[in-house]
């Protein structure tokens, strides 16, 4: 085959792979798709085992977490003018922060 017969067939080759980009997606994506989606659902859903087991095995769970947000006040970032929250006495939530500590163990170890 001499260089135009080359030259042809990959020009060919080209405008085959850019038609094949510009296609509607196929039934294979549509269920790569699907699957993600599955997963999802599924990483969501034992989150939420994940709460439930944290909370219904860390006692006072419920009243540590009503009295760690209702014992909020703003402060300044230093050298900004940017406004957080922060809790005015953080050694008296050292249940809502165990129990944050454990999901985030809890998650990590299903990585």
């Amino acid at each position: 085959m001499n260089k135009k017969g080359k030259a042809y067939l990959q020009k060919q080759q080209i405008s085959e792979r850019g038609r094949r980009l510009n296609e509607k997606p196929s039934v294979l994506k549509r269920s790569h798709k699907a699957q993600e989606g599955l997963l999802s659902a599924i990483a969501v859903g034992f989150v939420f085992i994940l709460i439930g087991i944290i909370y219904i095995t860390t006692s006072g769970l419920w009243d540590s977490v009503v009295a760690f947000f209702g014992n909020m006040e703003t402060t300044v970032v230093p050298g900004t003018e940017i406004y957080l929250p922060i809790p005015i006495n953080p050694g008296a939530h050292t249940v809502f922060y165990g129990a944050l500590f454990q999901l985030c163990l809890a998650w990590e170890s299903c990585k």
